[in-house]
This record gives C-alpha cells, structure tokens and sequence, in this order.
C-alpha cells in the first residue's frame, strides 16, 4: 500500500488501480470528525485502508513518560478511536480498518472485539500461531 500524503498516490492509482492507499493522518482526522459530527455520509470515501494505533500498546509503551492527566487524555482518545459503529460504516463504504503495532496476545484479543479488518504486528508468526491455536475466530481478513 501507499499514503497518499506523500505523493505519487495518482499516478499509482492509475498506473494499477489494484494498490491500496493509505489514508494520510489529515484524512484519518477528517473521518473521525465527519464520524462525530454526523456528516460521515456527506463526504465521498475511496476504497483504501485507515491505519491507527490500537490505545492500549501506546498506553502501556508510554505509560511511565506520561502525567496522570496524559493517561486520561489517552484514555479519552482511545475511546473515541476505537469505535466499532464507524468501522462498520467504513468497511460498508470500502474502507479496510488495520491497526499497529500489535505484537501480544492480549493485544490480537482486544483488536478482535474492535471488529478491525487487520492487525499490523512485528511477528506475524505470533499472530499466525494465535490463531491457529483458539476456537474459529471472525472478522479479520486472513491471508
């Protein structure tokens, strides 16, 4: 996949139509706050992919640098982040939701009660092994 903030996106829209572009941080931003503000509906999505972070690994990666009220902040966010009726709403619209960098079971587990459609991770062994190991696990575009 490319971000389409970086330049070149077009021209690789064009020459294959087939390539994934990732939204670029300004339009993540704008989706969550058409979401919130209701007018979601009102813009044109293209068929790309929305990669965030999942709040808990950069909660618990950080959790010692940050204040009291940080953690709250990013607990406040992580809830407005994560939120499963938007997913559904950009996955009906084309949009594939993946989240970063999950490298533990715990985290495999939460981004499937989030519904996601993908999981980027440093291991993907560790990911494979999840789940091949537990009961027939839905939502996740496996491949």
């Amino acid at each position: 996949g490319i971000n389409a903030e970086y330049g070149g996106a077009e021209l690789c829209n064009r020459t294959n139509p087939r390539i994934l572009e990732f939204m670029s941080i300004r339009r993540v931003i704008l989706t969550y706050l058409s979401f919130y503000t209701g007018t979601i509906g009102l813009f044109p999505l293209r068929s790309c992919v929305m990669d965030i972070p999942l709040p808990s690994v950069v909660l618990r990666q950080f959790h010692d640098y940050l204040s009291t009220p940080q953690r709250v902040l990013l607990h406040i966010l992580g809830f407005l982040l994560m939120n499963r009726l938007l997913f559904w709403h950009l996955r009906r619209r084309g949009v594939a939701v993946v989240v970063f960098v999950l490298n533990r079971e715990e985290e495999f587990r939460e981004a499937e009660g989030y519904a996601v459609d993908g999981i980027m991770t440093d291991f993907p062994t560790r990911l494979k092994d999840y789940w091949a190991n537990g009961d027939e696990r839905t939502g996740f575009v496996r491949g």
